[in-house]
């Protein structure tokens, strides 16, 4: 095959790889960051006639189409996968089927950047600490970067280098907090900086120290928003899925209707599950904070939805405690409103902080890596 040489901007790609929503935020058109979120479900082996059927309906959108193929073996996600197979719940570690993942997210970038052949790019994989070095890590990855150069996403041939690297958890919202305290007049290189994250799957406290994790007073080993969603679920015997309990929880419904077109009140299971989960997270800090003077970071699509509880607590602690909403607001709101058709801040307000940990990390890049011409290679005609 003969190819031909086109200058264009390297695209810097974030995946923060959440259990119930991915959030990707890449170098726009512009060389400005854009942002799209995927949820996380996967189908393999999807047929012919289903992927025809699909594209026949939403041909146009490929967010709610996307489909990937690779070395013989079909994927579809998202909408596409939930329609397939309905809406589920997996407690799985964030390794698993990042590849066709990984895949798909190239597909759907390089569909809004209308690049039909293909692109490069530098990609930050979020993990969670304990998740970062699996020991088959290398094989993972250069299997990731070798599948890129050559794979068909919604039947479109793309070839993309792409250059990977692994990321804890957090490190977004510290840059973000260590910003923060320079304003302040706080030196952050001097300065103990725990940073907590809460999610769905797991808790994790980060604590940086000289500008570095330190190993020793870090773990992502808290129990995760959905145990205690899933325990009231349980003793209660509230006749909806954990997935939909979840995200009622998340879009503050306090009714929903199940099967029979019947009309509940989970009212009070909103409230049980949200005072456990305080519970739980305060519990955790207290054997898990360093005792010595911090500057507590806090973000996470679950802590958001309880950060009314923990301010007074850090308060009545005299902890500096600051919520990532408070300080990346306006930023999030302008990244998510560059596609309103895709985001619903008024129906789910609390998509904006699930993104602050992976756009701090794309502002962190881009301060490394400032935007040069670089060589893309696509099929000559």
């Amino acid at each position: 095959m003969n190819y031909a040489l086109f200058d264009t901007f390297l695209v810097m790609i974030v995946i923060d790889l959440g259990s119930s929503l991915l959030k990707i935020v890449f170098t726009g058109c512009e060389g400005h960051p854009e942002a799209i979120a995927l949820d996380p479900q996967l189908v393999s082996d999807v047929s012919a006639q289903q992927i025809s059927s699909r594209m026949d309906e939403y041909g146009n959108d490929a967010l709610r189409s996307a489909w990937v193929e690779v070395e013989g073996q079909t994927y579809a996600a998202g909408e596409f996968a939930i329609d397939l197979s309905g809406r589920q719940y997996h407690e799985l570690g964030k390794w698993q089927d990042l590849l066709p993942r990984v895949l798909i997210i190239l597909g759907l970038i390089s569909h809004r950047l209308q690049r039909t052949e293909g692109f490069q790019a530098q990609i930050a994989l979020c993990m969670p600490r304990d998740e970062v070095k699996p020991p088959d890590r290398e094989s993972r990855i250069s299997a990731i970067i070798a599948a890129a150069q050559h794979f068909q996403f919604r039947g479109q041939m793309l070839e993309c280098e792409i250059d990977i690297k692994v990321v804890t958890e957090g490190a977004g919202l510290f840059a973000t907090q260590a910003v923060n305290l320079e304003r302040q007049g706080v030196n952050p290189s001097s300065a103990t900086i725990p940073v907590l994250m809460g999610g769905e799957r797991n808790t994790s406290l980060l604590v940086y120290r000289s500008g570095k994790i330190n190993p020793s007073l870090s773990s992502s080993d808290g129990n995760g928003f959905y145990k205690f969603a899933d325990q009231v679920r349980k003793s209660a015997g509230v006749p909806i899925g954990l997935s939909e309990l979840i995200r009622a929880i998340a879009q503050g419904q306090h009714k929903l209707r199940i099967a029979g077109n019947e009309r509940i009140d989970i009212a009070d299971f909103v409230t049980d599950v949200l005072e456990g989960y305080t519970s739980a997270i305060r519990k955790y800090l207290k054997a898990k904070l360093p005792s010595e003077d911090i500057y507590l970071i806090a973000g996470g699509g679950a802590v958001s939805l309880i950060w009314n509880q923990l301010d007074p607590w850090f308060s009545a602690l005299e902890i500096p405690a600051t919520y990532i909403g408070t300080i990346m607001e306006q930023e999030l709101k302008h990244l998510l409103s560059q596609h309103p058709s895709e985001f619903d801040l008024i129906r789910s307000p609390g998509l904006l902080i699930r993104f602050a940990d992976a756009l701090g990390i794309y502002k962190s890049m881009a301060a490394r890596q400032p935007q040069k011409p670089i060589k893309k290679i696509t099929a000559a005609r």
